[in-house]
């Protein structure tokens, strides 16, 4: 049987950021569906069972190359998006001390 898996897995694509991504939000969605009644519930556990199709089928995918690219496109969309984060929580703690402008034409933020 230990065989059989092994020679079963070989060659499969596996885990990466993005399955991981979609088995948390897989979770929070479990925990909707747990939390609301009616067709909030069936809308949540139907987008928790979508998500796992998907995760389930990227990870047993044999197409390193694209399963590859879609990991990079989501690691960039991260990266912007917790870059965003993190410049707003910087100017949140700084607002007592400074204030912040932005230029109208290229759009610039200015710390005075």
């Amino acid at each position: 049987m230990k065989g059989r898996l092994s020679s079963f897995f070989a060659g499969r694509y596996g885990a990466d950021q993005l399955s991981r991504f979609t088995v948390l939000v897989s979770w929070v969605f479990i925990v909707l569906t747990l939390l609301t009644r009616g067709r909030a519930s069936s809308l949540f556990s139907a987008l928790t069972v979508v998500l796992l199709v998907i995760t389930a089928a990227r990870m047993l995918s044999r197409n390193h190359y694209a399963r590859s690219a879609e990991n990079q496109k989501y690691l960039a969309v991260k990266t912007r998006v917790l870059s965003k984060l993190d410049s707003w929580w910087k100017r949140l703690s700084q607002r007592r001390q400074y204030r912040f402008f932005r230029c109208p034409g290229c759009h610039v933020i200015t710390r005075v």
